[in-house]
């Protein structure tokens, strides 16, 4: 006879008399390897440790909460560990997000002109490991936002970064994208966004992982077409919109200017984000933020904890898988 018990988010059957270790080894192998390195705990739903060998109930809530910090003998943790936890992405971009090889179909359909048609030189060509600021990280979008232009290709692209994320084993999905810039050629921000979520919802099904639209507005953007685009993100909420963002290059932007468009976000029930760098943030905090590249002296508390480097530049934003 099995019984259900509940390992952080997964129900798991386990044959009655098994014990919670046994639970942990069926439910992630990756969870029970932590625990016998000492970088994880167990405790039931209330945060009280567990033993790992006492018997799992039927009903059972197991959390297991696992450290990045090096236990006593252990090697810490490995790049076969990283792939076999469960993961979210709740930064990467669509723009950012194209195969070599997609690239390159969607320019011959287009006649967009690549550096090269060569998928493993223009995976080279895509990351930036050179970049002296953001403004010059952000040319390579420059090849790829011309490629989606159609439905079509929006679609293909989306659905390809789900099963891309399924490969890394990312349980949950949220895409940014700004949806003004697939207009250049005629489509309107409801079919750029029904065609991300065509995309988004049919990988979904397909690999059994969650996802959301975050839609962006830029911050070179004049701060109505940020209201516009707050406005239609909360109108699109039924078509898996879950949050607003603010990206683009910082360098004498204050990001103050579109901080209407944050409160239309949050009064229409979306998080609100933003992307911190050395700037004042608008009066309406962000929810969480979504990017810091140097972010000690920025005033709003939650962000004032983040310190992270210019290793940045060659995040999931310079994949092209």
């Amino acid at each position: 006879m099995t019984i259900p018990v509940f390992v952080n988010d997964r129900r798991v059957e386990v044959l009655a008399g098994l014990s919670i270790r046994d639970a942990l080894r069926q439910a992630d192998a990756a969870w029970l390897d932590a625990l016998d390195s000492g970088r994880a705990r167990v405790t039931d739903g209330r945060g009280i440790a567990l033993d790992p060998a006492d018997r799992a109930g039927p009903g059972s809530i197991i959390r297991i909460a696992i450290s990045a910090q090096r236990g006593s003998g252990d090697r810490g943790v490995t790049r076969d560990l990283l792939a076999r936890l469960p993961k979210a992405e709740l930064h990467v971009h669509l723009d950012g997000s194209l195969r070599p090889e997609t690239m390159i179909a969607l320019a011959q359909d287009t006649g967009v002109s690549l550096p090269t048609i060569d998928p493993v030189a223009l995976r080279r060509h895509m990351i930036v490991d050179n970049a002296a600021n953001l403004e010059q990280f952000l040319t390579r979008f420059d090849l790829t936002i011309p490629l989606l232009q159609t439905p079509d290709a929006i679609e293909r692209v989306a659905y390809e970064m789900v099963e891309d994320a399924a490969e890394d084993n990312v349980r949950h999905l949220e895409v940014r994208y700004c949806p003004r810039l697939s207009t250049k050629r005629g489509l309107t921000l409801d079919q750029v966004i029904e065609a991300e979520q065509r995309g988004l919802e049919r990988g979904a099904r397909t690999f059994g992982i969650s996802t959301g639209i975050i839609n962006c507005s830029l911050r070179h953007y004049p701060p109505e077409v940020s209201i516009q685009i707050a406005e239609h993100s909360v109108r699109m909420r039924s078509h898996g919109v879950v949050a607003f963002d603010l990206a683009g290059g910082e360098a004498g932007r204050m990001p103050g200017v579109h901080a209407t468009a944050f409160d239309i976000a949050v009064a229409g029930g979306l998080a609100s984000r933003f992307t911190p760098v050395r700037r004042p943030v608008p009066s309406r905090s962000p929810r969480r933020s979504s990017a810091a590249t140097r972010c000690g002296s920025v005033t709003e508390p939650d962000c004032g904890r983040i310190r992270s480097s210019s290793g940045w530049w060659r995040s999931a934003e310079s994949r092209s898988r």
